[in-house]
């Protein structure tokens, strides 16, 4: 576990698990502690599926992820993420979406039930279709989203759920940064650490 999420954090790769639910699979995969934090710990995926059908069409996200994604938000109805919406009937989530994003992904999975109920609003308030269901979730994807708050709308009756909403860019920004020691040992040499020493003069990078 250790050296995968190592690898997996140095190399900036997400790891993906696609479970199915096709007779003679493993039973519950997406149970396994370890699988939960190595998704979670990457930016991964944990999707479940009725067959293989599912799987091939998730190309998109797949894409999407070769690209490089990033996490706009999470959350789940234990951790008590969203509000009440009119009348105390819904879960109401807000979205974030900025004229960065090229390609919105949200990622809806519940413990039980149907999930037709749940919706997804755009910036003007429209509903918007859902591209895939799973077989515990649903899945939108969105090229070319338009700015502004979004809403996922989650009716209480659903019960215990979690939704994930990453995004892709085409405009590759990275952003890194280190401090350096300056220390004199002749001459001057700069050595990086990852963290400043209190007392200690260092340079921002």
């Amino acid at each position: 576990m250790d050296n995968a999420l190592g690898l997996a954090l140095d190399f900036m790769i997400p790891v993906n698990f696609f479970y199915s639910t096709k007779s003679g699979s493993c039973k519950k995969p997406q149970t396994v502690q370890s699988f939960i934090d190595l998704a979670k710990e990457t930016n991964g995926y944990q999707l479940l599926f009725d067959n293989g059908a599912g799987l091939s069409n998730m190309g998109p996200i797949t894409a999407a992820a070769l690209d490089g994604l990033t996490t706009v938000e999470v959350g789940s109805s234990k951790a008590g993420r969203g509000k009440r919406a009119t009348g105390g009937l819904n879960k109401l989530y807000t979205i974030p979406v900025d004229e960065t994003m090229d390609k919105l992904i949200v990622t809806v999975t519940v413990a039980s039930g149907n999930v037709a109920p749940i919706i997804l609003r755009n910036h003007q308030d429209k509903l918007v279709s859902k591209t895939y269901f799973l077989t515990m979730g649903c899945v939108w994807v969105i090229e070319n989203p338009h700015p502004g708050n979004w809403k996922l709308i989650v009716p209480t009756h659903i019960g215990t759920h979690s939704f994930k909403v990453t995004a892709s860019s085409v405009s590759n920004i990275d952003f890194e940064y280190y401090f350096v020691l300056k220390q004199r040992l002749g001459f001057n040499v700069e050595v990086p650490i990852e963290y400043p020493l209190k007392g200690k003069r260092y340079l921002f990078i």
